[in-house]
């Protein structure tokens, strides 16, 4: 009798060992996701090209509204391709873009034309390209098939200037501005480098089906508030 005790013991032992390790080996399976979510976390979190959080980034970050009239319609809609924080709101012309900024209803202005001083206090300004326009005693618009039958005067080389009208437009070149100015009747204008462009002056704008001819319009950005430098290089 005590012989069958004891390998009655002995069995309860062994069964009760197998049903601990039985319940030991699934509380580890538990805790082990499967190979395809461990996977996908590295894959995730170890990524640097996709940044999986970028749009949160952006989002919690302020916008910029940047105000813009038409004839720059391609250079905003580039620089909001280039800035995720820019939304874009479109004006019927500069003077209301100007508006807007000088009431703090915008952040940043795009303008075809070099602003007067007096629109612009306090304001500093980027030019994204280089250009000419037309200036004439006032201002005014004019069909770009007319411009034929003005006498334009000029300063600028004739390479620059030639390439903006039809080969029968009349040009007169003088050595400089003030030569031109002086010598230009109030029904001839002049073409200027808008880097000459002064507030006394006025633009004369050609235009034709499709609005104002953009060859004479500069793209110029307007802010009190950002530096449009790093706006335009590397957004904000």
């Amino acid at each position: 009798m005590p012989k069958l005790l004891n390998k009655t013991n002995l069995f309860s032992l062994i069964l009760a060992s197998l049903l601990i390790f039985l319940l030991v080996s699934n509380s580890i399976n538990e805790q082990i996701p499967p190979a395809s979510n461990i996977i996908q976390t590295f894959s995730n979190s170890g990524s640097t090209s996709q940044n999986p959080n970028s749009d949160q980034t952006y989002s919690s970050q302020p916008k910029i509204v940047l105000g813009y009239c038409p004839t720059m319609s391609a250079h905003a809609k580039t620089l909001a391709q280039n800035n995720p924080q820019i939304v874009l709101l479109e004006h019927e012309d500069s003077a209301q873009v100007l508006l807007n900024l000088k009431n703090s209803k915008i952040n940043v202005a795009l303008i075809g034309r070099v602003a007067k001083s007096w629109e612009v206090e306090n304001v500093s300004s980027l030019k994204l390209s280089n250009g000419s326009t037309l200036i004439y005693p006032q201002k005014s618009f004019i069909p770009y098939s007319q411009l034929e039958q003005l006498t334009i005067h000029t300063y600028l080389p004739s390479s620059a200037a030639r390439e903006l009208f039809s080969p029968s437009q009349k040009l007169v070149f003088h050595s400089s501005l003030q030569s031109a100015l002086s010598s230009a009747s109030q029904a001839e204008p002049i073409l200027i480098n808008w880097d000459d462009y002064q507030d006394e002056f006025e633009l004369m704008v050609p235009y034709d089906s499709q609005g104002k001819i953009k060859s004479f319009r500069i793209p110029i950005l307007y802010s009190s508030t950002y530096n449009l430098t790093h706006l335009v290089l590397s957004g904000i």
